[in-house]
């Protein structure tokens, strides 16, 4: 009958191959026993189960009786690719972990956070004091009412830029460490937003997260930040006309209104400390300005006329906040006196936006 092809022990092959057999027919088993060795060191050169082939029994094999019966051990050539593959995935496992440990935890991966951070404000028309230097007949005037229609919706940061957002900028040698950190960015925090910061620096870190994330992040314009701030945002009270035969009551009047502004924590507070608006944008009107693109404009204003703007100056713009504030470009703390008029923002940070696709 036929037998089906046995898995021949190696050692017991390697034995037999050395003997010099007398007859044909151990010559012939030598050289098919062999063949079964390298079988079975190869798993991928075994014939199927359903082949089969006739040999000898074992016991009626002439001059093959005295070979001793060894226990299955494993092939030489084997066991030596075994101890190699082992060493490959200890040096990989211990690659990888080196990896994991100089990028930090996976969850802070730019690509995937920031869109996680956004929330969608839809379009609308809001309604604030005009921003800028504004002047009646050659003599300051009080800045007039102006409506703006925002026609699509933006996808806002929902919380400021973060130290650790900020410090990966600067790991990619993208942004400038902000004040108080370094490169590094070891004293980075999660939990603060980053400060210290002036508008090129927020710039700069914007180019980088869209150039991360293919999305078209960027600053908003004031009026757009009028939009995203909903019910958080308060407008001032306009002033009264200023009158040249009377100027002093005109600068009394913004001393008064900036004495009465309250006072904030000039440290920076942990993210959300200063709650949310209705869309769940968090910390607007806090102790942290925000930087937008819009320039410093001046604008002479005439009865029965539209406005006519004199000069546009985009080496310094506002920030938005408790109040509004022109900020040279390139100022990191405004307290250092960069503000000319009315109470310094008590810190500049980051807030971007991303416009919306259409029909969104």
């Amino acid at each position: 009958m036929p037998v089906a092809w046995p898995c021949i022990r190696p050692e017991s092959a390697v034995h037999l191959h050395g003997v010099t057999s007398p007859n044909k027919t151990a010559r012939m088993l030598s050289h098919r026993k062999d063949r079964a060795a390298r079988r079975w060191c190869n798993p991928s050169m075994r014939p199927p189960p359903s082949l089969s082939t006739p040999i000898l029994p074992r016991e009626t094999t002439p001059g093959a009786s005295h070979l001793p019966h060894r226990s299955r051990g494993p092939c030489p050539a084997s066991a030596a690719r075994a101890r190699a593959l082992a060493g490959m995935l200890v040096s990989a496992a211990a690659c990888a972990t080196a990896l994991t440990a100089c990028r930090g935890d996976s969850s802070a991966d730019p690509a995937t956070e920031p869109s996680a951070n956004l929330v969608m404000v839809p379009a609308g028309t809001v309604r604030f004091l005009a921003v800028g230097e504004f002047t009646r007949a050659g003599f300051p005037a009080a800045p007039p009412w102006q409506q703006a229609r925002i026609e699509q919706p933006l996808r806002v940061m929902r919380q400021l830029v973060s130290q650790a957002d900020y410090a990966r900028c600067v790991a990619a040698q993208h942004c400038k460490p902000a004040d108080g950190q370094d490169r590094r960015g070891a004293s980075a925090s999660a939990q603060l937003p980053v400060t210290g910061v002036s508008w090129v620096d927020a710039q700069a870190y914007a180019q980088w997260l869209a150039a991360e994330t293919g999305l078209p992040y960027r600053l908003p314009r004031y009026e757009e930040w009028v939009l995203l701030a909903g019910d958080a945002f308060e407008e001032a009270a306009p002033l009264d006309e200023y009158r040249p035969d009377n100027p002093a009551q005109y600068w009394l009047q913004q001393y008064a209104r900036e004495m009465a502004r309250a006072s904030v924590e000039p440290a920076p507070q942990p993210l959300g400390h200063f709650g949310r608006n209705a869309y769940g944008i968090e910390d607007l009107g806090g102790n942290v300005w925000e930087w937008t693109d819009t320039c410093y404009t001046r604008t002479a204003l005439a009865d029965g006329a539209a406005p006519l703007a004199l000069s546009e100056n985009c080496g310094i713009r506002a920030v938005a906040g408790q109040h509004p504030s022109f900020i040279p470009d390139f100022i990191r703390d405004a307290r250092s006196g960069a503000c000319s008029v009315g109470a310094p923002p008590s810190n500049l940070g980051i807030r971007l936006v991303v416009a919306a696709p259409p029909g969104r």
